[in-house]
Parts: C-alpha cells; structure tokens; sequence
C-alpha cells in the first residue's frame, strides 16, 4: 500500500514559464487544424528528412497545465496534473493510478483480494470446527 501510494504514477511536468505555447506554434509546425478547443492536428512539412512524407500528429492542449499532452494522457482535476496512462483517482491511497504506478496497484489489490479469501475460508472452517 505504501509502495503504490508513495510511487510517481508519471506525472507530467507543467509549463510553469512559457505561458504564450498555444500562440508559439505556427513557428515549429506549418499547418494547424483544430476541430475543437483542446483537440489540435498538427502537420509538419513536407520536405522531412526521414521519408519525405508530412506527419500528422493529435495533440491535445492542456489548458491547465499549458502542455500539448502526451498520447494516452489524461488530467486528474483531484490532484491538478496531467498523468501518463492514467487509469483513476484512488482515494483509499490519495494518489493517481497511472502508467508508472499500475503494476504495484495491481499487486496490492491482488494481495489484499487474497488476505480477504484467507480471511473468509479460515472464518468458515472456525464456524465449522465450533458448531460440529
């Protein structure tokens, strides 16, 4: 429990310093289309060097952390951050379940589902054990 709740579940940093991103981006990239406020396809130039083809990239801009987030990213308004496989909120550990974090999650939900078998089977078998 606390290896989940004390571990980084893969925050992403804010963009503390450079609050002008969203009007900076026709410098790197030649075309934007956006189809919603948050939603952002980027494209970059034809002439690339590897292969030669433009690239189109989904973006989605994070207005509270003023980032252009990651794929498979997601905000968590409880802990006001942007984390990377971000699964939930877990309020038991009061931290966020995410690409870092999962795999130690899972085995603290897998231990604490068999500490509660053993617990039932063993309360049983005492019932028994008394009664017979």
């Amino acid at each position: 429990m606390f290896r989940t709740g004390l571990k980084d579940p893969g925050v992403v940093p804010k963009n503390i310093y450079d609050k002008q991103a969203l009007q900076q981006i026709d410098k790197k990239y030649h075309k934007l289309k956006t189809y919603n406020a948050k939603v952002f396809y980027l494209q970059t130039q034809n002439n690339c060097s590897i292969g030669g083809n433009a690239h189109t990239y989904k973006l989605k801009y994070c207005e509270s952390c003023n980032i252009f987030r990651p794929m498979r990213t997601s905000h968590c308004h409880d802990c006001n951050n942007c984390v990377l496989g971000f699964d939930h909120h877990c309020v038991w550990l009061g931290t966020c379940i995410g690409k870092l974090n999962y795999t130690t999650f899972f085995h603290f939900v897998s231990i604490t589902f068999m500490y509660i078998v053993y617990i039932i089977v063993f309360t049983i078998l005492s019932i028994i054990l008394t009664v017979g």
